[in-house]
C-alpha cells in the first residue's frame, strides 16, 4: 500500500525534479535543518516568500525530498484563486491521512464521520434551518476535534504538509492552520508546515497569511533573485548550445529570475536586452508571450486545466477541451504544463492565473458547464454549475442549493452565499425565493457582510407578505 505522502492528488503545480538544484544552497541548507528540527520534536510553520517565478515551489521541493529521506510522510495541496472550497488544500492530503490512520482503530466511526465531512465526502445536507451562531459553535467544534486529530495523527507519524500558494487558502484551512499552530506550543510531535506564499496583499488570505506569520512558530524564508552567475548557469542549462554570451545576455535581462531565465531560453528569437521596455511587469510580459506562442488548440487545453483544478486529469483534460492529445503535449513542451504521471499541472501557478483571467467570461462559463457534465462529485458539479452559469433547470438548482446547505451547515459562508444567490437566478415560487433569500441573509450575516445580509433579509420580506406569522418576522430582521 502507498504511504499517504506519496499521493500527489490536489497538488496541481507540482514540478518534478529532472535537474539538479541551481543556487539556493544557503537557503536549502536551511529549510533541510528546518525539516530535521521539527521531525526532531519542534513542530512548526515555515514560510517560503517571493515573487511569482522566483522558485519557492522549487525549493520546497527539493526540502520534500529531503524529508522522505527522513522516512517522513509528505502531505501535498495547494490554493487556486477561483476555488474557495472549504479545506480544499487538505482534503486529499492532510486528512485523507488522517482518515487512513483512524480506519486503522476500532469504534472510531463519530471521528471518520467528521473528516469525511471535512474531506467533502459526506452526502449533501438536504436543509439546514440552524442560526449562523449556531453553525459557528458546531464549526468551532469541528477545528477543535480536527486539531486533535492532526496531532493523535502525527505523534505516531513523522510529517511534512506542503500547502502551496497559501495566499488563495480557504478560512476554514487558515483557521485550522492558525489553531494548529496555537496548540504546537505544547507539544514535541514531529511536524513540519511548510508553505509557499508570494505575500500578495490582494489575494484572498493575505490577512490570514499576515497573522499566520505573525505567530511565534512560525519561521520565514525570503528567496532573493539568483545571482548572475547562477542565472547564467540556468540558462545554459535551458539552451545548452548557446554560446556563453547569449546566456549571460539571458541571466542579465531576467534580472535572476527563473521563470524569466526559463521563458527567454526557450524562444530563441527572444531579444533579451528589450524585456525591461515592456509596458507590463516583465514576469507577466513572459508568461503572456509563452501562452501566446500556444496554437489555439493547445490555449484550450491550458484553460482546461485551469478549470479543472484538482481535477485535470488527463483525459478529463482531453475531454473538456475537445484537442488532441498531441495538443496536450505541446503544452507540456512550451514549458507550461507538466505531467505528474497523475494529474496535468502548472510549471507555475502564475500560468493558471495569468490563462484564467484573459479567457473571456463566455468561454470560461461554457467549460465550467461541461466541467459540471463530466465530473462526479456532487460539490466539484456545484462549483462548476455557478461558475458557469448554469442553473438552468430543476435538477442543477436542487444540486446548487443542497451544496449551499451544505456549506451553511458546516459555517462556510461565502462559499453558501455564492450558491444560494446564484439558486435565486431561475423562476420559482415567492415562499422558495424567500427561503433562498433567508439563506442568503444567514450565509452573509455569519460572514459580517451585513449590508448585503440586510437586502436579502428584506427581500425575503416583502415576498412573505404581511401574511406571514410573527416567528418568520422576526427571523428575517437583524
Amino acid at each position: 500500500m502507498a504511504r499517504p505522502g506519496d499521493t500527489h492528488r490536489g497538488d496541481l503545480y507540482a514540478r518534478p525534479m529532472a535537474s539538479a538544484l541551481i543556487g539556493r544552497r544557503a537557503e536549502l541548507g536551511w529549510l533541510r535543518a528546518r525539516v530535521d528540527l521539527a521531525l526532531g520534536g519542534f513542530p512548526h510553520l515555515v514560510l517560503v516568500e517571493g515573487e511569482s517565478g522566483i522558485g519557492k515551489t522549487r525549493l520546497a521541493q527539493e526540502a520534500l525530498e529531503h524529508a522522505r529521506r527522513r522516512k517522513a510522510a509528505v502531505l501535498r495541496g495547494r490554493c487556486y484563486d477561483h476555488l474557495d472550497l472549504t479545506y480544499l488544500p487538505l482534503r486529499d492530503s492532510l486528512f485523507t491521512a488522517v482518515e487512513q490512520s483512524l480506519r486503522a482503530h476500532a469504534e472510531r466511526d463519530v471521528d471518520i464521520a467528521l473528516v469525511e465531512r471535512a474531506r467533502a465526502d459526506a452526502d449533501l445536507d438536504p436543509a439546514t434551518a440552524a442560526s449562523p451562531e449556531a453553525i459557528q459553535r458546531e464549526r468551532t467544534r469541528q477545528l477543535f476535534t480536527l486539531t486533535d486529530l492532526v496531532l493523535e495523527h502525527v505523534r505516531t507519524t513523522p510529517t511534512v504538509l506542503f500547502v502551496d500558494d497559501v495566499d488563495w487558502a480557504d478560512a476554514a484551512t487558515t483557521d485550522l492552520l492558525r489553531h494548529l499552530l496555537f496548540r504546537l506550543d505544547d507539544e514535541t510531535v514531529p511536524l513540519l508546515v511548510l508553505a509557499t506564499t508570494r505575500a500578495d496583499p490582494g489575494a484572498r488570505a493575505a490577512a490570514a497569511v499576515a497573522l499566520l506569520r505573525s505567530e511565534p512558530r512560525t519561521a520565514v524564508v525570503h528567496l532573493n533573485p539568483l545571482t548572475p552567475l547562477e542565472a547564467t548557469e540556468l540558462a545554459r542549462e535551458r539552451e545548452p548550445g548557446a554560446p556563453i554570451d547569449r546566456a549571460r545576455e539571458l541571466a542579465s535581462a531576467s534580472g535572476g529570475n527563473p521563470l524569466l531565465v526559463e521563458a527567454l531560453a526557450r524562444d530563441r528569437r527572444a531579444k533579451p536586452g528589450l524585456l525591461g521596455q515592456a509596458p507590463t511587469h516583465p514576469i507577466v510580459a513572459a508568461v503572456t508571450a509563452s501562452l501566446a506562442s500556444l496554437t489555439p488548440e493547445a490555449t484550450q487545453v491550458v484553460l482546461a486545466v485551469a478549470i479543472l483544478g484538482p481535477d485535470a486529469q488527463r483525459r478529463r483534460v482531453v475531454a473538456l477541451s475537445g484537442a488532441e492529445s498531441t495538443a496536450v503535449d505541446e503544452a507540456i513542451h512550451a514549458g507550461v504544463l507538466v505531467d505528474d504521471g497523475t494529474l496535468l499541472a502548472f510549471s507555475y501557478p502564475i500560468y493558471a492565473h495569468t490563462v484564467y483571467d484573459r479567457a473571456t467570461a463566455s468561454a470560461r462559463q461554457s467549460l465550467h458547464r461541461e466541467a459540471a457534465a463530466i465530473l462526479r462529485e456532487p460539490r466539484a458539479i456545484a462549483h462548476h454549475l455557478v461558475a458557469g452559469d448554469a442553473v438552468t433547470d430543476p435538477e442543477s438548482l436542487h444540486l446548487v442549493r443542497a451544496a449551499g446547505n451544505d456549506a451553511l451547515a458546516r459555517g462556510a459562508w461565502e462559499e453558501a452565499a455564492r450558491y444560494f444567490e446564484a439558486a435565486l437566478l431561475p423562476p420559482q415560487s415567492p415562499s422558495e425565493r424567500a427561503e433562498l433569500h433567508r439563506r442568503a441573509g444567514l450565509s452573509r450575516r455569519g460572514n459580517l457582510q451585513l449590508v448585503q445580509a440586510v437586502a436579502h433579509f428584506e427581500a425575503a420580506l416583502e415576498l412573505v407578505g404581511d401574511d406571514a406569522d410573527a416567528e418568520t418576522r422576526a427571523d428575517l430582521h437583524l
